[in-house]
């Protein structure tokens, strides 16, 4: 094998290995629709609900306890269970809809600042 035949070969198994991250990388995202608005989130299939609320919460800043996560009609309330057991597919689209809780809350949230609204609803 000649220098040029090596170096295409190496390039071609580095394009290989960077589509394949690529992939990898869209295969892992989950989309979760707010409204008008829809966030995009990096998880794995061990991620747990929670983890998956958390990280939701971390990304638009409001404390997790002020909304739920629907998917395909059905409320994804246990916090443990991971996507995978809740059936949330890779790619899939989620709607996120606050509680009633923040609906009460919502004139004292507007009047602080948004690291504070990631902590107000936790006890």
């Amino acid at each position: 094998m000649g220098l040029g035949q090596l170096s295409r070969v190496i390039i071609l198994e580095t394009l290989h290995d960077n589509m394949a991250a690529a992939a990898q990388a869209l295969a892992d995202k989950i989309y979760v629709k707010e409204g008008k608005v829809e966030h995009s989130l990096t998880m794995r299939p061990g991620t747990t609900v929670q983890q998956l609320k958390d990280a939701l919460a971390s990304k638009i800043q409001l404390d997790a306890a002020y909304f739920n996560i629907i998917n395909k009609g059905k409320t994804l309330d246990d916090g443990t269970a991971t996507l995978s057991s809740v059936k949330v597919r890779y790619g899939a689209k989620l709607v996120m809809i606050k509680t009633e809780e923040f609906h009460t809350d919502k004139p004292q949230l507007l009047l602080v600042s948004p690291i504070q609204r990631c902590t107000a609803g936790r006890t």
